[in-house]
């Protein structure tokens, strides 16, 4: 939350006036906080006139300063408390509208659990109302704890008399009040039912705070108090309010225990890690375990002299610990706060963080060797040095395969130093990558996979176990990848008659999830889609998931159960959701709306609602179908009424222009020059030349994927190769040397091909116009052909001749037996084929409705799954 400039400029005066400073210049305000001096002076100006600045212009230049600490409504007592802004927002806002309420303060209940930091609130409460002029300065605030006096009837009322006798015109805290004795509750509710207190001794009754746990709101005194407590007040649990709030506890702990020993604290990220993901009940118990640490560790460091004492995870006790097993379930809201490869140092006043550079040239086996001496050197046992290396093999992956990127070899020297089988392997492995996965390799990744390898062939490494939750984890996500692997690893113990682990399979699979790479556990805002029914949301959720790769959340709420009564559960889903950066919720009607309003107020967390009626729209489809007895009657009618639904739009296949993409290493100037030179030597009607700068290989590869998205991409041209596959490179020089004859054949080799086919089409489907009974082979002919080219395009590879020729006789025979009234046989394996090749199954999905269309016939599943095995063929 960005701290307004008018908020400040009272922050910094209100540190001259603590510090006993004589004030501060406009001039001083403005090179301090770096504003312009025009708009500091019109900011002093407005909080003069609010009366929250003072100006003493009997100096030259003219001094500022902040008025009487706490003279102003806006004072920012409740600040210095975490989560203000977050967790506790509704808490303040309750906390200052009782305390500001016209003509008399409104008393307050607060629900709160023991060690949620309710004694702090209260105090900031009426540090408030002072600072407001609700309370004097001098006025009392009293506190009474009824469980010390629980046992004890007659000492509480005693206890219970003298404290509103000495909060007269104050405050009076009355805590675990559900304790009260029968007499001091009947006085209490008089007291809060009529505003006064029986007592000669007392003119003003004071403003009263009643605390009790959230459990004791099933107890008749609190059906009692409630009724005549108008403020209501809960405080989060620890666990509520998110990892952020807790890492601002953590940090502020550490530097108190800095203050308190005169030292410095250092601690690694795995400590932090472990903090903020044990099962803790309370704020008071996290001070606790890091004040417990910090005494072991200072015992232990105390006749060494260090400018700072090491705080390790071994100081902290095994329930502290365990919360490292978390961290894979936690990884990516973690990764938002704690830096890895870093240390922390607490002084008293602020946190440091410190970088620890990894070793250059460091491979995945180096860093796991390093990693687990260095946690067996911190006390962590065998199980748990296993558990955290697993959780953070493939973030540590990621890195090692980014690193790739800037440290590329060419292929001369890399022949020097791989063998040429495996070079030929992975060449073989990356353009089916590249056909069956849809996306471009960096050289890099060609050349950090060949020597991978290569150690493996030559046994320069040693396996290391990847626990078996962790791949098949990988596995699930990456099904494809991991099928390219596993088909290159038995072509390696083909040609070198090693057998590779599983365990090396998942790591080659890593190299070919280029969809990770220069994405940080992506920084986004989560998606939650929350709908009426049992299932709904999570079919919808799971679905989109398939297609998209992003992890959505959802939420069924049963029609046997009420809203309210699912508010516990539906706020709960919210919290259990990464909500760092806010959260996108989609739903079906208007009672999860008001929850969802409901729950954003409580918890302080950014959400957005987009009401996507298709539960009210069924429901009035079925209205309208059941009162009619004409479809199209109810047709036109939902039509007109629902203008959004264009159920008649005819479905039109976008076709992808063609483009040429120049690029130099310079800057995006020279790529403009050599795409004016091309368009200005060579007629290249319908194709567009696109200039991309080529400062980095990562941005390089991901503008292109852009591109490709919408375009098909010819060829590069540029002024050396970047090594992309599944793309020609002409070299400038080539272009400066050909005539128009020569670059044309180069451009429009697919064109030539595409000649042939045609050429050799006419002959087949002479012979099979003689051979078709229900359906005219001529005029069908266009149409079979310009499904394949749109089926090849997309694609993104050729189709080799045979298999193109077979197809197109395979489909002509299929939709003359479909326009007979024949059903295609069923493909046992139906299922698991479209499963394992969702990404060509809608492009042919896609492309047929234009056949059914023309052909009036319903092409199935199984008839789709026979066309996924002869593309298949051609490319496998």
């Amino acid at each position: 939350m960005r701290i307004k400039n008018r908020d400040l400029i009272l922050e910094f005066l209100g540190k001259c006036y603590e510090n006993e400073s004589r004030g501060a210049t406009t001039s001083d305000i403005s090179k301090t906080l770096q504003m312009q001096r025009t708009n500091v002076s019109k900011l002093l100006n407005e909080l003069c006139a609010e009366g929250l600045v003072e100006k003493d212009s009997t100096n030259y230049p003219v001094i500022y300063r902040r008025t009487k600490m706490g003279k102003s409504r806006e004072a920012q007592i409740f600040e210095t408390l975490i989560g203000y802004d977050g967790s506790l927002k509704r808490a303040v806002h309750l906390a200052k509208s009782a305390v500001l309420y016209p003509k008399k303060s409104l008393n307050m209940l607060l629900l709160a659990k023991h060690g949620t930091g309710k004694d702090l609130f209260i105090r900031k409460i009426f540090e408030f109302a002072v600072a407001s002029d609700v309370c004097a300065e001098d006025a009392p605030f009293v506190k009474m704890n009824c469980l010390y006096y629980k046992d004890n009837a007659e000492e509480m009322n005693a206890k219970f008399n003298e404290g509103l006798i000495a909060s007269e015109n104050g405050f009076f805290f009355i805590d675990n009040c559900h304790f009260l004795d029968a007499e001091s509750k009947t006085h209490l509710s008089t007291i809060l039912d009529n505003s006064y207190v029986k007592n000669p001794d007392i003119d003003h009754a004071p403003i009263i705070v009643c605390s009790m746990p959230p459990m004791m709101s099933s107890d008749a005194f609190f059906d009692n108090i409630t009724s005549k407590i108008s403020i209501i007040i809960s405080l989060p649990e620890l666990n509520e309010r998110g990892l952020y709030e807790r890492f601002k506890f953590i940090e502020k702990f550490f530097c108190n225990e800095a203050h308190e020993s005169g030292c410095q604290i250092k601690v690694n990220s795995e400590v932090l890690i472990a903090l903020l993901l044990y099962p803790c009940d309370n704020i008071k118990q996290l001070f606790h375990d890091i004040r417990q640490a910090c005494a072991s560790a200072y015992s232990r460091e105390l006749e060494v002299e260090k400018e700072a004492i090491n705080v390790l995870i071994v100081d902290f006790s095994h329930n502290v610990r365990s919360g490292l097993l978390n961290y894979k379930n936690k990884r990516m809201d973690v990764d938002n706060i704690i830096r890895e490869e870093s240390d922390y140092v607490f002084n008293s006043d602020k946190l440091s963080i410190l970088d620890i550079r990894p070793k250059e040239n460091e491979s995945i086996y180096d860093w796991i060797n390093a990693k687990k001496l260095e946690l067996h050197k911190r006390g962590f046992s065998s199980s748990e040095i296993n558990t955290i290396v697993n959780v953070g093999i493939e973030t540590e992956f990621n890195k090692y395969r980014k690193n790739l990127f800037n440290n590329t070899i060419n292929k001369e020297q890399l022949s020097q130093l791989v063998d040429s089988k495996i070079i030929e392997l992975v060449d073989d492995l990356l353009a089916k990558a590249s056909s069956l996965l849809n996306r471009y390799y960096a050289a890099s990744i060609h050349y950090g996979l060949c020597l991978h390898i290569q150690a493996l062939v030559g046994k320069r490494v040693a396996t290391h176990p990847i626990k078996i939750e962790k791949m098949m984890e990988f596995i699930e996500h990456n099904k494809e990848e991991y099928s390219l692997a596993m088909s290159l690893c038995d072509r390696i113990t083909a040609a070198y008659d090693i057998e590779l682990p599983i365990d090396e399979i998942v790591i080659i699979a890593m190299f070919l999830c280029t969809h990770n790479v220069g994405d940080d556990q992506s920084r986004h805002p989560s998606l939650l889609v929350a709908m009426h029914g049992v299932g709904v949301a999570k079919a919808l959720a799971e679905t989109v998931k398939i297609l998209n790769d992003m992890t959505i959340y959802s939420y069924d709420l049963s029609l046997n159960k009420k809203p309210l009564d699912a508010y516990e559960d539906i706020k709960q889903t919210v919290l259990n959701i990464p909500h760092e950066n806010g959260i996108l919720i989609v739903y079906d009607m208007g009672s999860l709306k008001d929850i969802f309003n409901m729950v954003a107020i409580e918890t302080g967390i950014r959400i957005k609602l987009i009401e996507l009626p298709v539960t009210l729209m069924l429901m009035d489809f079925c209205r309208k179908l059941m009162l009619s007895e004409n479809v199209n009657d109810a047709y036109d009618v939902l039509v007109n009424r629902f203008k959004s639904l264009d159920a008649s739009a005819e479905y039109e296949t976008m076709k992808k222009s063609k483009v040429i993409v120049s690029f130099c290493m310079t800057g995006e100037g020279g790529a403009v020059q050599i795409k004016r030179y091309i368009e200005q030597q060579f007629k290249l009607e319908g194709i567009e030349i696109i200039p991309v700068q080529l400062a980095e290989q990562s941005l390089f590869l991901q503008e292109l994927n852009t591109i490709s998205k919408e375009k098909e991409i010819l060829c590069i041209v540029g002024t050396f190769n970047p090594n992309v596959y599944g793309i020609p490179f002409i070299p400038i020089e080539d272009i400066f040397n050909s005539d128009n004859h020569d670059l044309s054949q180069l451009l429009y080799q697919d064109n030539l091909n595409k000649q042939d086919f045609l050429s050799n089409s006419e002959t087949i489907f002479e012979h099979l116009a003689k051979e078709l009974k229900n359906i005219d082979a001529l005029e069908a002919k266009d149409k079979l052909i310009q499904f394949i080219f749109d089926v090849e395009k997309d694609m993104g590879i050729m189709v080799e001749m045979n298999e193109k020729i077979g197809l197109l006789v395979h489909l002509a025979c299929t939709l003359d037996r479909l326009k007979a009234g024949n059903i295609t046989p069923n493909n046992l394996n139906k299922e698991e084929v479209i499963r394992k090749n969702m990404y060509l199954y809608r492009i042919i999905v896609k492309h047929m409705i234009e056949l059914e269309k023309a052909f009036s016939v319903n092409v199935s599943d199984d008839e789709i799954c026979n066309i996924i095995y002869i593309l298949k063929k051609s490319h496998s």
